[in-house]
């Protein structure tokens, strides 16, 4: 019987990443994120705040090309950090080797992005700093902002014609295999010709680096040599600048050859050897690394970012350490060891637990699997809840020493934005269990139950759109804020107007939703439960009873997001209609509570994370030497393991009636 190509494309997928897994050197998932994770977010922060002294800085403004490189090296940064969480995240669900290669050309292209940006910046500063008489340089300093643009143009090109034939390359991956089967995997010419060609212009580009640097280092010193003789001063501001930019300028130039190096081996190994050396956890840990030191770099090199480092730091300590944020009003609040008391346990069993839910989605059992969307729905809610509780507890540390509404303002938008993200995903989880558990014979939901992927991918999309819409807003809303000597005075924007006329009917309708769909599911189990009892069914099934508890639990939380929906009403009531406002140990105590109260609900209702406890639990006794056997923990335990089958397969088949 002969295969189709879309299985015999699909087979060879299989075969080939089981041989790449078998063959390559690989780093685990938690040793990635918990490396990675970290360098990521302050990266992340470091070029937000480049980009922001770049388009806000008006002491010191920025010329061409200066500027377009300087913006070159920023946004490639940016992009690479989101693509490559995005690629991490997606390799999680997507099982495919063409998908796979696809987006790490897309990621690579940023990276060699980065790589020639800095590239030209060094030789932009070796033509600008080093005098010359010869008559190719002079027209080249005459026509530097020409020359650069086609530089850029130049290798954006080649990047881009590497990257769509790495795309298309992988378009019919089996075309490359040995007759249809798996062993060693040939490239096509094409693809060939272009792996020469990248590593030729990487080469060249590391060359034009380190000349330039080198090359600027010795007109330098001869220049402070004949300072010296002179009697000239060797302190001045522009020396000082010049032999910073070209330090940093040599430094980035180790870093580049030292890159450069490690991005041939694996380009000549995968050549030669026809399988990766290193996965994805330890290439793009070795890559985040690099564009790690090249953002410190680039800091140390402009004095741009320097100063508006400098300029925000002042902003902040101008504030007296103990001066309250009163916006003129009183402020609730509790003290500090009231706050402690009761959200330090509460802290440390929010995020034992979340860290031990992702523990089990990313390190599943082969009977565990989730299917999506429902993985990706329970990775919000968790990594959305562990984010939110250290940037929580990081705020209030700061908000300790440093009263200040710049540095609170800030965190609070980032634990807002989060708990949004929190409870709109919930919403979408018992959205999806509606849609999976009650039949329905309407033509509309028989369609979002067939496309049930898309629905809750394009859903979380929008709400995400939405908060990070009314984040900037917010932002916006509050940069004409005066400050005085004692008091924070916060006007009121048409923008801020607009975030709340659009911020509370979006959450309102999501109570709504959210009710909807648990009500619902629990009136066609009453009505199924009845119509079981009737007939003579058993209502104790499996299946039946995992309904029962999806249902039980959707309502709780759906009045748990009732509660918290109504504090945030009470709160902007409170503050826009009084001369009161809650303080922040009131409002992180109540955002705790909350996490609380979803994190014991969602233990509650998905099987997998109480059998995986379980699993921890019998490891723990028979490691101790209680004497205890599986045996021993009772029916009731082990039935666990049939309802951990039940949903990790998936509602679509489990789930529905």
């Amino acid at each position: 019987m002969m295969m189709s190509r879309g299985e015999l494309n699909s087979t060879v997928d299989q075969d080939l990443m089981e041989m790449f897994a078998k063959r390559t050197y690989v780093m685990s998932k938690f040793s990635f994120v918990l490396t990675n994770g970290p360098l990521m977010f302050l990266n992340l922060m470091a070029n937000v705040f480049f980009v922001f002294c770049l388009m806000t800085r008006k002491t010191q403004r920025v010329k061409q090309p200066l500027k377009i490189l300087l913006g070159f090296v920023i946004s490639s940064t940016i992009i690479y950090l989101f693509s490559v969480s995005l690629l991490y995240y997606l390799l999680m669900w997507i099982k495919s080797l063409k998908a796979l290669l696809v987006l790490l050309a897309i990621v690579n292209y940023t990276v060699y992005v980065n790589m020639t940006s800095y590239a030209w910046l060094m030789f932009y500063y070796y033509i600008m700093i080093v005098p010359s008489q010869r008559g190719v340089f002079l027209w080249v300093k005459k026509n530097i902002k020409s020359v650069i643009y086609v530089m850029l143009f130049f290798d954006r090109l080649i990047f881009l014609g590497n990257a769509s034939s790495e795309i298309a390359s992988v378009t019919d991956i089996s075309r490359f295999c040995n007759n249809g089967t798996v062993g060693l995997v040939t490239f096509p010419d094409f693809v060939k010709a272009w792996f020469f060609i990248i590593n030729v212009y990487i080469c060249l580009c590391l060359s034009v680096m380190m000349v330039s640097s080198f090359a600027t280092a010795h007109y330098l010193n001869k220049h402070m040599k004949s300072l010296a003789a002179s009697g000239g001063s060797l302190f001045n501001p522009r020396l000082g600048s010049q032999i910073r930019v070209t330090v940093t300028g040599i430094l980035q130039g180790v870093l580049y050859c030292l890159y450069g190096l490690w991005t041939m081996v694996i380009m000549w190994w995968l050549y030669f050897q026809s399988y990766p050396l290193f996965n994805f956890n330890i290439n793009y840990t070795v890559t985040t690394l690099f564009i790690s030191i090249t953002t410190v770099n680039l800091w140390f090199g402009q004095t741009l970012f320097r100063e508006g480092a400098v300029h925000v730091w002042k902003a902040v300590k101008k504030q007296k350490p103990g001066m309250e944020m009163t916006y003129n009003r009183t402020v609730i609040d509790i003290n500090n060891v009231a706050f402690f008391l009761v959200n330090g346990p509460l802290f440390i069993v929010n995020l034992v637990m979340n860290i031990f839910f992702a523990f089990c989605i990313l390190t599943p059992h082969k009977k565990e699997r989730m299917k999506q969307p429902l993985k990706i729905l329970m990775g919000f809610l968790i990594f959305s809840a562990i984010i939110c509780l250290f940037v929580a507890i990081v705020l209030y540390s700061i908000s300790i020493r440093y009263h200040s509404i710049v540095v609170q303002f800030t965190f609070f938008l980032i634990v807002s934005f989060m708990v949004k993200v929190n409870m709109m995903t919930y919403v979408w989880l018992t959205f999806y269990y509606y849609i999976m558990i009650v039949p329905s014979q309407r033509a509309l939901l028989l369609w979002v139950k067939k496309n049930i992927k898309s629905v809750i991918y394009v859903m979380l999309f929008f709400d995400r759109s939405i908060f990070l819409v009314t984040v900037f807003a917010e932002i916006f809303s509050v940069l004409p804020a005066r400050y005085d000597n004692s008091t924070a005075v916060l006007h009121e924007t048409r923008m801020f107007k607009i975030v709340d006329s659009v911020r509370f009917p979006y959450l309102f309708f999501s109570i709504c939703l959210m009710m909807f769909f648990s009500f619902a599911m629990a009136q066609y189990l009453n009505k199924h439960m009845k119509s079981l009892a009737a007939s003579g069914g058993s209502i104790f099934n499996p299946r039946l009873r995992s309904q029962i508890r999806t249902t039980v639990t959707g309502i709780l939380q759906g009045v748990l997001y009732c509660l918290y929906g109504l504090w945030i009403i009470v709160d902007e009531v409170v503050f826009n209609f009084s001369p009161y406002h809650f303080g922040t140990s009131i409002t992180y105590m109540v955002i705790n509570l909350y996490f609380l109260g979803t994190t014991v609900n969602l233990s509650v209702r998905q099987t997998l994370f109480r059998e995986r406890a379980v699993h921890v639990w019998k490891a723990v006794k028979k490691r101790f030497g209680t004497g205890k056997t599986s045996e021993d923990l009772g029916p009731a335990e082990n039935k666990l393991t049939t309802l951990a089958t039940i949903e990790s397969t998936g509602v679509n088949t489990a789930l529905s009636m």
